[in-house]
């Protein structure tokens, strides 16, 4: 509070009671100009009467309010209240001291107040209004130049050449406008008399119009090269039928005129001879003013052919990079093919040497996660150490601050006890101060103890949060593992998916070569149509210009006509049939606009088309690259794994090398055997001449005959084995084509022994046969060991068949159940590669997880350590303390000053409550007000007023001497706190 006692001086008690002496309250106020001074109050009114009988509650008292005060040291007012009651009442400028109260009525004050409040309001409002719609406009004004800004360059183009055109068809109007305005001139002064003049003004003004159509006209025949700027030509030409519609109405006007001149031409002839000078004069300035225009708007209209020139070239040399970076394309797309195969051998050759390396990493990936593991239990067993430590500290701590507390309960009673006897014993004070300063140092062990306590606890739960972040971290790296290797899975599945997929290769191309084949007829296609458009736009031009052509041919007649005006009838008739033939020509000018109009949506939508037929195919060639790049990955990796079927391929081979020899063994067999048969045959016609044969010749010829059959059917299955033996070269020898050969070479073995058992029963036969016939012969005997020598090689022969054929079955069962085997050791080594990749993978994704962590956590620890050495310097723990203090000090400041206006403002209001007086809203009260001070101790007179007594002053002075003293120690405290906060400024850069 400001004042050190409760009681103030004569505050008001009541309308009954009178004050008991005079109240101490601060009168003046602050002047408006000059802030710094505080004006007193000279005198006090003399004469005080109310104007009303009704109180009314000038001011609320002040809310109780948990917020501090706002607070200005340039404000002098004790609330904002006070400053809107001057907003609304402003500060008028004191009475002088001898005037009476003024004639005017409290209602008439209060009326012409209502009316100025008014007028200000109506002000403000319209004010108000006024700076949003400007807001509004500003805002339009930035959306429009930053759309103009962000508008591509087409439409900005037609944007700019539609002002041009409305501004020509402005300047045309202003131009007709003047003409009719010197025609109606011109008829008001010289009466009607220069009907020959204004037909002239007429024809030029026609002739102006008719150099814009032609313009115009050319700038249409040069809208199919600038397809880009059709919008604007559709405006152009609504401004034409514009201008033919205008046309017409002046060809109307033109035919009224005409019509109305013949009704008074007799009357005019005598007035036309004296008037021919001047109508001569009039014309040769007219003509040089238009001939000065039209040489103006011909240069204009040459420029403007030779920029619609310019971008009809712009146009095809656009067209032709276009094609030239169309073919580039198609290139690039052909490199990037080659490229991209190369890529693709070259990651499936780091493919596998990553797997190579995976196994590796894989295991350093795991004794890193168990190092992880292991640190992570050492770590919670340090948490559980920490946390029980902490536990006992905490009981020691409670059990010293209940003994703080008690000890300081005691200090408390004694001290009160200690000031008790201060007021009668002054020798105990010492005893006193020793009881403080033991106070203070308890309080200061017990401060100390707090604050390591704290240090202890936030030391714990940044060890605490450490943990768990880390316990979070090991959870993220589990999960991404698990997602890693879904997406492995997926990723293999995909790669299958796209190794069967390798199969339309072949076709593919040639369906590319089809739709690049395709791609050029429709290019082909597309220029002979262009061609055809271009032949037919010239066709279109030259019909414009034989239309223009007929135009100025009309528009000569017309001016022809238009010289003989003298011929009323004839300029009549030429006059209709110039507008017929003008209609007509304005029909045809509209059916080529029309015609052109559709040859440009037929091209627009030919164009549409065209575009989306190179954008599909350019779409499905790229689709079918993927698709070769990916069936040539696919390829590659059959190519890797048909490695184990060569060598079964290769093992089979030299199984038809060995079924080979043996089959060259049995033919060399056979070779003996023929020749054997030779010399048996040799012998038998050898006994046939000699006439030795028994009765059982038949018998040996049918033997004879039976052994011819054999030997076919040995070549028979000779010619079968061969056959066999091409297949098998032939064919790819896989596991049922094995089969297939054993069963054939089986059958093949039967019938060579069916074959033996009949050989062996004919040999019988001759036997007997031989032993049979009388007289035996050295030529029989000879037979006979020839037959037997070439019985042992047969048995040989056969034998050595035999144990191939058994040898060569055990190989294909061996090599059989190897093939069984590998294909087993290929499907477990295929699936063992692929959990490999995807291990491989997942301790990428790990590796490069525990790197991204491992960096994390060092950037952590190493902001950990900075923030340390922040904490341990004595500089920081300095500024900490001076920022506390400062913000402690400025916290009171304003808590006093909160209290200190509120018991003023508390005081002020409650005084003006129990004032027995009504108040006014004259001058003096009304300040008085401002001030706190009640009027019915200002509007007393001075005989009554009680005289101030000795206790008043001697309050008065206490009250001023202490005020001195607060003062004091304000100022130093401003002092420290000023120097505080320049310490904490130079902390903060530094610390910055």
């Amino acid at each position: 509070m400001v004042f050190g006692f409760n009681n103030l001086l004569g505050s008001p008690q009541g309308s009954d009671k009178k004050p008991s002496g005079l109240e101490f309250t601060p009168i003046g106020k602050r002047n408006g100009g000059d802030e710094s001074s505080f004006q007193v109050m000279q005198t006090y009114p003399k004469d005080y009467s109310p104007l009303s009988t009704n109180g009314r509650k000038l001011f609320q008292p002040l809310a109780e309010s948990n917020n501090i005060a706002h607070y200005s040291q340039e404000s002098g007012l004790f609330d904002e209240t006070i400053e809107d009651f001057e907003k609304i009442y402003p500060p008028r400028h004191p009475l002088p001291k001898k005037q009476t109260r003024s004639p005017v009525t409290r209602r008439g004050l209060i009326g012409a107040e209502d009316d100025a409040g008014i007028a200000a309001k109506q002000l403000e409002e319209t004010i108000k209004e006024l700076r949003l719609e400007n807001y509004g406009w500003k805002i339009k004004y930035k959306e429009l130049r930053r759309s103009l800004e962000n508008m591509p360059q087409l439409e900005s183009d037609v944007r700019r050449a539609n002002i041009e055109l409305t501004e020509q068809v402005v300047t045309l109007k202003q131009q007709i406008q003047q003409l009719k305005q010197i025609n109606q001139d011109y008829v008001n002064n010289k009466e009607n008399s220069d009907v020959a003049t204004i037909v002239e003004e007429k024809n030029l003004a026609i002739q102006q119009l008719n150099d814009e159509i032609y313009r115009l006209k050319k700038r249409l025949s040069s809208q199919h090269t600038a397809q880009d700027s059709h919008r604007e030509y559709e405006e152009m030409i609504q401004e034409l039928q514009i201008e033919r519609e205008e046309l017409r109405g002046k060809i109307q006007e033109l035919e009224d005129y005409m019509n109305h001149a013949e009704t008074e031409f007799d009357e005019q002839e005598s007035k036309i001879h004296h008037l021919e000078d001047e109508l001569t004069r009039v014309c040769s300035t007219q003509t040089q003013e238009a001939s000065k225009d039209a040489v103006e708007q011909i240069h204009r209209l040459d420029a403007q052919v030779q920029e619609l020139e310019e971008k009809n070239q712009l146009l095809e040399e656009t067209n032709a990079a276009l094609e030239l970076k169309l073919s580039k394309e198609v290139r690039g797309l052909e490199a990037d093919i080659v490229g991209k195969s190369e890529l693709i051998d070259r990651l499936h050759r780091e493919i596998e040497s990553l797997e190579s390396n995976g196994n590796q990493a894989e295991q350093h990936l795991r004794m890193e996660v168990m190092r992880l593991r292991e640190e992570l239990e050492e770590k919670q067993h340090q948490v559980d150490k920490v946390q029980k430590e902490k536990a006992t500290e905490e009981e020691y701590h409670l059990l010293d601050k209940e003994a703080l507390n008690e000890k300081c309960e005691r200090l408390e009673s004694e001290l009160e006890i200690a000031r008790a006897r201060a007021s009668s014993d002054k020798g105990q004070r010492e005893e006193l101060a020793k009881l403080k300063s033991e106070h203070r140092r308890l309080q200061n062990d017990y401060e100390d103890q707090c604050k390591k306590v704290e240090h202890l606890n936030e030391d714990l739960t940044e060890r605490r949060t450490q943990i768990e972040i880390y316990e979070k971290e090991f959870e993220k790296v589990n999960s991404e593992l698990k997602d890693a290797r879904k997406s492995l899975e997926l990723a293999e599945r995909e790669l299958l998916s796209a190794r069967r997929s390798k199969e339309q290769v072949s076709s593919e191309l040639e369906h590319l070569k089809r739709a690049a084949r395709d791609y050029d007829d429709l290019k082909n296609d597309y220029d002979s149509y262009q061609e055809g458009k271009a032949h037919e736009i010239s066709q279109l031009k030259l019909k414009i210009k034989q239309q223009e052509d007929e135009l100025s041919r009309m528009h000569d007649n017309i001016e022809r006509l238009q010289n003989s005006v003298v011929a009323k009838s004839e300029l009549h008739a030429d006059n209709v049939q110039l507008a017929g033939k003008l209609e007509s020509s304005w029909k045809e000018i509209e059916d080529l606009q029309t015609q052109l109009h559709e040859m440009k949506l037929t091209n627009q939508s030919k164009e549409k088309e065209m575009d989306y037929e190179i954008e599909a195919r350019i779409r499905s060639l790229n689709n079918q690259i993927l698709d070769l790049k990916e069936e040539n990955a696919r390829l590659k990796l059959k190519v890797q794994e048909s490695g184990a079927t060569r060598e079964l391929f290769d093992d089979n081979v030299e199984l038809a090398d060995k079924v080979r020899e043996a089959e060259s063994a049995r033919i060399r067999a056979e070779k003996k055997m023929a020749k054997l048969e030779n010399e048996v045959a040799e012998l038998l016609v050898e006994l046939d001449s000699q006439q030795k044969y028994s009765l059982e010749d038949t018998y040996i010829a049918e033997l004879k005959q039976e052994i011819v059959k054999l030997r076919g059917a040995l070549k028979v299955s000779d010619d079968y084995i061969l056959e066999l033996e091409s297949k098998a070269r032939n064919r790819e020898v896989d596991q049922n084509a094995l089969e297939r050969l054993q069963h054939e070479l089986e059958s093949s073995a039967s019938l060579v022994k069916s074959q033996e058992t009949k050989i062996k029963y004919l040999e019988t036969e001759l036997q007997k046969g031989v032993a049979k016939a009388s007289e035996p012969s050295v030529l029989q005997e000879y037979a006979e060991f020839q037959l037997k020598t070439c019985r042992e090689e047969l048995e040989k022969a056969t034998n050595a068949l035999q144990a191939a054929e058994q040898k060569y079955s055990l190989q294909l069962k061996s090599i059989k159940d190897e093939k069984q085997s590998v294909e087993t050791d290929f499907i477990k080594s295929k699936s063992k590669n692929t959990q490999l990749n995807v291990e491989l993978e997942n301790t990428k994704e790990e590796l490069q997880q525990m790197t991204k962590n491992c960096k994390r956590l060092a950037r952590k620890v190493s902001e950990h350590m900075q923030a340390r050495k922040k904490l341990d310097s004595p500089e920081w723990i300095q500024f900490l303390e001076n920022e506390s203090i400062y913000f402690k000090t400025k916290f009171m400041e304003e808590f006093t000053r909160k209290s200190d206006y509120k018991f003023l403002y508390n005081y002020a209001v409650r005084s003006i409550k129990n004032s027995t007086k009504l108040l006014s809203l004259t001058e003096n009260n009304a300040n008085l007000v401002k001030l706190g001070i009640y009027p019915e101790y200002v509007n007393q007179a001075e005989e009554k007023r009680p005289k101030l007594t000795f206790a008043g002053l001697a309050k008065f002075v206490l009250a001023s001497v202490r005020i001195k003293r607060r003062t004091k120690t304000h100022l130093a405290t401003l002092r420290d706190i000023q120097r505080v906060r320049s310490e904490i400024d130079v902390a903060r850069i530094s610390f910055s």
